[in-house]
């Protein structure tokens, strides 16, 4: 009802066989360069390679997808645990792979891709080593999406002139994690069709559900529901977790006074293979937008006790996902009684992690107007990533990250018929066909265009809170949307805490604020509710 469809259409059976000609032709291409490279146990150098392959213990069919070797410095567990966790502290390397067959050799060496630079680069010392076998097309972790290939982690002294050929077996296969059984707690999986046509692949939207603390299948009784959606890195799995620490669930009590005997909470996963698609539609992902009104809010609101009129309907995310929460609430306004949102990512995209989308010329994403380093994440204000190291990162590690989940989402299609890239990176430039396209989903710049079709069913159903320390700087675009809604005079409420960084917005006391706040609103739309019946 509000918002615009994409123009790209991925369900087109033309778009998919062009696109996965490309593919092929691309896949070729780089295997007959990597067949050119010479392996160092063959011509007798010591310099330091690593031959990887799998065997029938993993599988017995070819497989296709990306292979990735982790070098980690931190010796505490598996490295692909800590693939995701924030600045991963080692090396990576990746290679893309068509109809590979078990036992056959993929070698790394000084001319393979890495990060944060090519082997020779590597300081002598004790890394943890293991390789990825990346095969599943629906996920984007590849370091617990299921059915992909591990080998045994291990420990060697390596150093990059001496250390010669180490051959890595892939043996080891991740399997699906059944959910533990949780009093009060259902998972589903919930397949969009939509979606899995689009991409030529079954596709299931994993959510969890708890019930309120008072709930019994024999009440008649139905409850206003809170959709809670996960930032990027969070997910389902950890779903029992990520409720325990908001307060919002305990086996039998705890929740903060009526709350848990109020509300049904669902957790919503909004990753696929490119990343965090954000609940938007795009030649890239497939159209989920379309997928939560036709498949995902429909299949939970038939499955359980939700009041589904407007005002039962609340939207809760951080970070991503508090972004995703207000993209959605302005999509359908008039659906939802309101949407809060816990330092979301930039709402206003002269301010896109640092970057004008809007400025003329556009900026380099790589350096500052004083030609600096630009900034990406700091903490107490000493940076620790780059612009340019995230950019370099996501050019190896090529699912599931920040950059690339927003070029995916929002920038549309490339020439290699790949999602575009905003920041070119070797330059540092930024597209400004790419960023043209980003501009379009602005959440400003969509308010500002749709005002008078919104105006009237989104007042006061704004609510921001985020610190002036926020270690991605997400308080600017934000304070720039507040002045936007100052100045129409709509009703919001945006909260700029001071000296609260990105981590502090989910302490427990800012959450069962939040809390509080929806609670007070369901009480006052019920009682009007009641007088109007």
């Amino acid at each position: 009802m509000f918002g615009t469809d994409s123009e790209e259409s991925p369900g087109n059976e033309e778009f998919r066989v062009k696109r996965l000609t490309v593919q092929l032709q691309l896949w070729v291409l780089v295997a007959l360069v990597f067949q050119n490279i010479p392996a160092a146990a063959q011509d007798g150098n010591a310099q330091l390679e690593f031959g990887i392959s799998f065997d029938h213990l993993y599988s017995k069919e070819t497989k296709s997808g990306t292979l990735y070797l982790l070098l980690s410095s931190e010796l505490n567990g598996e490295p692909r645990l800590h693939m995701n966790q924030g600045h991963f502290q080692g090396f990576i390397f990746s290679y893309e792979f068509e109809d590979l067959a078990p036992d056959q050799d993929i070698v790394f060496n000084s001319k393979s891709l890495g990060y944060p630079g090519p082997l020779a680069d590597l300081k002598p010392g004790r890394y943890a080593i293991q390789a990825i076998l990346d095969v599943n097309p629906t996920k984007c972790d590849p370091s617990h999406a299921h059915n992909n290939g591990v080998s045994f982690s291990k420990r060697l002294e390596l150093n990059p002139k001496t250390s010669g050929h180490i051959d890595i077996v892939i043996q080891k296969e991740l399997l699906r994690q059944n959910k533990p059984r949780r009093q009060r707690v259902n998972y589903e999986y919930i397949e969009s069709r939509l979606v899995g046509r689009q991409i030529g692949s079954r596709f299931f939207v994993n959510a969890s559900v708890v019930m309120p603390i008072n709930y019994t299948p024999e009440s008649k009784r139905r409850y206003p529901v809170q959709y809670w959606f996960a930032d990027l890195g969070e997910n389902t799995r950890s779903s029992l977790k990520y409720f325990q620490k908001r307060g919002l669930y305990a086996p039998m009590a705890g929740e903060d006074g009526r709350i848990g005997k109020e509300f049904i909470f669902v957790l919503i996963d909004s990753t696929c293979r490119n990343g965090y698609h954000g609940w938007v539609d795009s030649p890239n992902n497939g159209s989920f937008r379309k997928a939560l009104y036709r498949e995902i809010l429909p299949f939970i609101e038939s499955h359980y006790p939700i009041d589904d009129s407007p005002s039962a309907r609340f939207l809760v995310g951080k970070g991503a996902g508090g972004l995703a929460a207000l993209n959605i609430l302005i999509d359908r306004p008039d659906y939802y009684a309101a949407a809060w949102a816990l330092a979301p990512d930039p709402v206003d995209f002269h301010d896109y992690f640092g970057l004008d989308l809007y400025a003329k010329p556009l900026p380099n994403a790589f350096v500052d107007a004083a030609g600096q380093p630009r900034s990406l994440l700091r903490q107490n204000g000493k940076t620790i990533v780059t612009f340019e190291e995230q950019v370099r990162y996501e050019t190896v590690v090529r699912t599931g990250n920040l950059l690339q989940s927003y070029n995916a989402a929002f920038g549309g299609l490339g020439k290699d018929l790949q999602p575009a890239r905003l920041v070119d990176p070797k330059t540092g430039n930024i597209d400004e066909k790419v960023a043209a396209r980003f501009r379009r989903h602005d959440f400003s710049n969509r308010i500002q265009k749709n005002w008078s079709q919104i105006a009237v069913h989104l007042d006061g159903k704004i609510n921001i809170i985020v610190g002036d320390a926020d270690d991605l700087d997400l308080d600017r675009p934000v304070a720039r949307l507040k002045a936007l809604l100052d100045k129409k005079h709509m009703k919001n409420s945006i909260e700029i805490v001071p000296q609260l960084n990105h981590a502090g917005v989910d302490d427990r006391k800012i959450l069962l604020g939040v809390q509080r706040s929806i609670m007070a609103l369901w009480l006052r739309e019920s009682q009007e509710k009641e007088k109007s019946d």
